[in-house]
């Protein structure tokens, strides 16, 4: 029996310290990481955000610059 793996989905080349809440939430990532710490402290309280499954999961993570 044969394993295949798969790669991982690329994502598009953005610069993503330009990327926009619009095309997160279209994206409606599990796993969100950020180097934005107000972002990271303002995240939860935000009803748009809440919305997001990474914030509902609880895997939102604060990056070190």
């Amino acid at each position: 029996m044969a394993i295949q793996a798969s790669s991982p989905p690329q994502l598009p080349d953005l610069d993503f310290e330009a990327m926009s809440a619009e095309q997160v939430l279209a994206w409606a990532p599990d796993t969100v990481v950020t180097w934005d710490r107000n972002f990271f402290q303002r995240f939860r309280d935000d009803p748009v955000w809440r919305t997001l499954p990474a914030v509902q999961i609880r895997r939102v993570y604060l990056a070190p610059r």
